[in-house]
């Protein structure tokens, strides 16, 4: 009983402080919908993946998921804005890429936007060990950015759904 009493007392403190606990429940009260793939006007193969990463994070809670605009309570939707690659270079030469990902998503509900968020994801991956010009060199290169973007896509869904919940939690929605 003592444990509940402390835990009941902790959460009681952090509302009198201005803080409130942020539920893992459906942003925005969704319970069914449409991920649409992103836009992409260069095509850097990263649609899928971030529709993907998408789904898995608002399935995690508890939203279904729908191809149907129609039966949907909301679409997600949105727009890579740019999808680009950068050598990480010191004097002794590229140390490193990155590719960078910016993303526009929306939220539209009955064909009304309710939520739009600009989200930036990063990663690295290493050089290959192989100069380009050498057999096999520049697929092991192209295979590490397909990973590293794979990886923004996912950076990039849980900054979505993070987002989404804060957004709705401070409209009491």
């Amino acid at each position: 009983m003592r444990c509940g009493s402390t835990l009941l007392l902790a959460l009681v403190a952090l509302g009198g402080c201005g803080y409130h606990l942020v539920n893992a429940r459906a942003p925005f009260g969704l319970r069914r919908v449409a991920v649409v793939p992103f836009v992409e006007d260069e095509i850097a193969g990263i649609s899928a993946d971030l529709a993907q990463e998408l789904a898995t994070e608002l399935g995690a809670m508890g939203v279904d998921l729908t191809a149907d605009r129609g039966s949907a309570d909301a679409v997600l939707a949105g727009h890579i804005v740019s999808a680009r690659t950068y050598p990480i270079v010191s004097p002794k030469g590229i140390l490193s890429y990155q590719v960078s990902v910016v993303v526009l998503a929306t939220l539209t509900k009955a064909s009304k936007e309710v939520w739009r968020s600009q989200i930036e994801a990063h990663d690295d991956f290493p050089p290959t060990a192989q100069p380009a010009s050498e057999p096999g060199g520049a697929l092991v290169t192209e295979a590490s950015r397909r990973m590293a973007l794979h990886r923004a896509a996912q950076r990039a869904a849980r900054e979505i759904r993070e987002r989404l919940v804060l957004a709705a939690a401070a409209q009491g929605a």
